[in-house]
């Protein structure tokens, strides 16, 4: 009966040993999931946010661009941007020795080509007698003559072409043939405002990798100041 007795004594502590190991498991994988919900919880919040702030982003973006393609096919129908072959004689000459009306001599070596129209690309067909070093062109919206370094594009050659895109509203240019003098330019075509449908919806490179960069730098921002505001709330109570 003692021996009896002492083994049911001895189970029932086992018992309730278990149970109480197993309730302080419970407890603690409780406390475990309690921990990590707010944290799967915070980052599901933040990819949503961020993915939010992308669409939104993209949505305007493609929102702007959709009215600038309207802004500028309206243009070329109703004759702002006309489209038209140039040649030496539509331009103002500055340090120019012209041969023909196709072919020129770079005089000094800051030769310019200034042109005052509505201005949305140039299409240049040409072949330099050596490196120009550069082949730059300067816009300007108030056509006042007034050129800078900031309001420069670099011809792109496309083919044939060196390909000037200039900004909307761009009312005078100013193409600066090279760096060197006594460079012989020959052209075979100068095609101002040619109407393409990548003229009309314009994408850079520029332009897409801000699109890829911008909108995550403001999902970082909103999202430090939100923090703070949160952090202020919680301080004052």
């Amino acid at each position: 009966m003692i021996l009896q007795s002492a083994l049911e004594y001895d189970g029932g502590d086992t018992i309730q040993n278990y149970r109480t190991e197993r309730s302080d498991a419970g407890g603690l994988m409780k406390r475990k999931k309690n921990i990590l919900c707010p944290l799967r919880s915070t980052r599901l919040e933040s990819a949503k946010g961020l993915l939010l702030c992308y669409a939104v982003c993209v949505i305007l973006f493609l929102g702007f661009k959709l009215c600038a393609g309207l802004w500028v096919f309206y243009g070329f129908q109703n004759g702002r941007y006309a489209q038209r072959n140039l040649t030496l004689n539509d331009f103002e000459q500055y340090g120019v020795e012209q041969l023909d009306d196709m072919t020129m001599v770079n005089a000094t070596d800051d030769t310019q080509l200034w042109i005052t129209e509505n201005i949305y690309n140039l299409y240049v067909d040409c072949d330099f007698s050596y490196d120009p070093g550069e082949f730059l062109a300067f816009y300007s919206y108030k056509a006042d003559g007034v050129f800078s370094a900031e309001r420069c594009v670099r011809g792109k050659q496309y083919g044939r072409y060196y390909v000037f895109e200039f900004p909307i509203g761009t009312n005078q240019i100013r193409v600066d043939t090279g760096v060197h003098p006594s460079i012989t330019v020959s052209f075979q075509e100068i095609l101002a405002n040619k109407y393409t449908f990548n003229t009309v919806m314009r994408f850079s490179t520029g332009e897409l990798f801000y699109l890829l960069a911008v909108p995550g730098v403001i999902y970082g921002v909103l999202d430090l100041i939100s923090g703070i505001k949160i952090k202020g709330n919680t301080a004052q109570f």
